[in-house]
């Protein structure tokens, strides 16, 4: 019986554990940063990437051009500014 009453309390811990953790509400999906349009220089060793930011303010995703090597690292944010910039195959 004591086992029993053990392995209850130890689910329903965990169940509100885990509840608690997923609390995820609209607010947290519009801070989201969007990384999108992956594109591979000729040489294959960088990409080129859109991260948008929401501004609220003006109801719109500001997307803004970064460019990484391939294994991850020297990131670099290329434009700047309050309006998207993107690539010229989004002409």
């Amino acid at each position: 019986m004591k086992r029993i009453f053990s392995i209850f309390c130890f689910v329903l811990l965990a169940a509100f554990v885990i509840s608690a953790q997923l609390t995820f509400n609209v607010n947290d999906l519009l801070n989201v940063t969007r990384v999108g349009d992956p594109q591979l220089s000729p040489d294959g060793k960088t990409v080129a990437y859109t991260v948008g930011v929401l501004n609220k303010d003006a109801n719109k995703v500001v997307n803004q051009i970064w460019t990484m090597n391939i294994d991850g690292t020297k990131q670099k944010q290329i434009t700047t500014g309050p309006s998207s910039n993107a690539g010229a195959s989004a002409a």
